[in-house]
């Protein structure tokens, strides 16, 4: 029986679920998001969503997932980022972080299917409105696939 790549991604998600699940107060301070924008290497548009969860008054740690629309393959990232809240005198939040990025390419045809591993480097600015948060965000991802991620999103 042959094994799918993404399968072999399942402990790893399940080892993120449970440390998340650690904290319950923090879960009950955790906002929902959604955001859109472009994979400027490929010049592919993404749309994602993401989960922000407070491990600290500063610190956060950021699990989301991105759809890029590519022609002819599924592409998807996973990744696992922690973040730190940088003090700022404004009405604004910026944060920088790192975190592990998971890259998942599938091309339409006999072509087999690739993940990646790598890391992501990342900084964000936010405007400190409730209940909708809107934010742009600037990604790195340093993999075998190196991508230069920018997006715009709301939270919630």
């Amino acid at each position: 029986m042959k094994t799918v790549p993404f399968l072999r991604l399942l402990p790893t998600a399940i080892v993120a679920v449970g440390l998340l699940g650690s904290a319950p107060e923090a879960w009950a301070q955790t906002q929902a998001g959604l955001r859109v924008g472009i994979y400027a290497n490929r010049e592919d548009a993404f749309l994602g969503g993401e989960l922000v969860t407070p491990l600290d008054r500063r610190i956060f740690v950021n699990p989301n997932v991105e759809l890029v629309v590519a022609e002819r393959a599924t592409f998807l990232t996973f990744n696992m980022d922690f973040y730190y809240d940088i003090p700022v005198r404004a009405p604004l939040a910026v944060w920088a972080g790192a975190g592990l990025a998971i890259l998942y390419f599938n091309p339409e045809g006999p072509a087999p299917a690739d993940t990646d591993v790598g890391m992501d480097l990342l900084f964000g600015i936010a405007f400190r409105r409730q209940p909708v948060i809107p934010y742009m965000q600037v990604k790195a991802i340093l993999s075998e696939r190196n991508e230069l991620v920018i997006a715009i999103g709301l939270r919630f």
